[in-house]
C-alpha cells in the first residue's frame, strides 16, 4: 500500500489506497467527469436529506389518513351495530308476543 498501482484493491482494503483503489475504477471504465467536485457532493447530500424528508412526511400524512378513515369506519359500524340490535331486540319482542 504504497500507491505505486500495485496495491490489492478488494472490499476489505479499497479505501486504505485511493490512488491505486482510483487508478483501478478507470482500469475497469469509470469516466473522470462521475467525479464529483466537493460542492456537487454538498448538493446531492442536501438534495437527499430533502427527499428524505420528503418521504417521510408523505408517510406521516398517508399513515395519519389511515388512521382517520380506520376511525370513520369503526364509527359507521358501531352504529350500523346499534342499529342491527334495536332491529333484533325489536323482533324479540315481536316473536315473543
Amino acid at each position: 500500500m504504497n500507491g505505486d498501482g500495485r496495491c490489492s484493491v478488494n472490499r476489505g482494503i479499497a479505501h486504505r489506497c485511493r490512488k491505486c483503489r482510483l487508478e483501478r475504477c478507470f482500469a475497469m471504465g469509470m469516466r473522470k467527469d462521475f467525479i464529483l467536485s466537493d460542492e456537487q457532493k454538498q448538493r446531492r447530500k442536501q438534495r437527499l436529506e430533502l427527499n428524505r424528508n420528503l418521504a417521510t412526511q408523505s408517510t406521516t400524512t398517508q399513515q395519519t389518513t389511515t388512521t382517520d378513515q380506520q376511525i370513520d369506519k369503526v364509527n359507521y359500524l358501531s352504529k350500523r351495530n346499534k342499529q342491527m340490535s334495536k332491529t333484533n331486540d325489536l323482533n324479540l319482542v315481536i316473536n315473543e308476543s
